[in-house]
């Protein structure tokens, strides 16, 4: 556990989308990960994306909620993210680890997942998925779901983004969330992922 190498980095495929074709900002769309629980709102994740890509912060919106599920970002997309004027260039897709928790069925998790997709394609936005491993524990594997997932569905995908992360003491705030260290190993694997989206 902690060493950070994603079978998924050979993933290379077209991204839906692309060159983008909506004018609106990158949005940051899932739960407390996204959110930031933990850590003052200019240590989450998204912040430091602002950051790393230089961009104002303003260009990078962070639509996370802490406690949701794929369902639960399912249900406000409409409302949360596909009502903005312009609409998002690129949407960073981070729901499962409450789903996970949850033990909510896998397919069912998937499945909410791929509509959030395609009604983000619907509306011209480029997505990228952030793919988690699953858990030992519950014996449920979301790592290769994730990597499937991306390739049908022609998104991005930062594959195990929470590998080196979690249950690494000196890069967590507590049990189950990043500390501002954690969150900007984060937020340089999702760059990673990106720049060559906005390039």
């Amino acid at each position: 556990m902690g060493v950070y190498r994603p079978r998924c980095q050979s993933l290379t495929h077209q991204i839906k989308n692309t060159p983008l074709r909506n004018a609106g900002p990158i949005v940051c769309f899932g739960d407390s990960l996204t959110a930031g629980y933990g850590v003052p709102a200019a240590l989450s994740y998204p912040a430091q994306l602002a950051q790393l890509l230089q961009v104002d912060s303003s260009l990078v919106v962070n639509l996370g909620k802490s406690g949701e599920t794929a369902a639960d970002g399912l249900k406000r997309l409409d409302k949360d993210v596909l009502s903005l004027d312009p609409l998002p260039r690129i949407v960073i897709v981070g729901f499962g680890g409450n789903d996970l928790m949850q033990r909510r069925a896998a397919v069912d998790v998937f499945n909410d997942l791929a509509q959030i997709i395609d009604k983000l394609h619907g509306a011209g936005c480029a997505v990228i998925l952030m793919g988690l491993r699953g858990s030992w524990l519950y014996k449920v594997d979301y790592e290769t779901p994730f990597y499937e997932l991306a390739m049908k569905k022609q998104c991005g995908l930062v594959p195990l983004c929470l590998d080196g992360i979690w249950g690494w003491p000196w890069r967590m705030a507590d049990a189950a969330h990043p500390n501002g260290c954690g969150y900007k190993l984060l937020a340089q694997r999702v760059a990673a992922v990106i720049r060559p989206v906005l390039r």
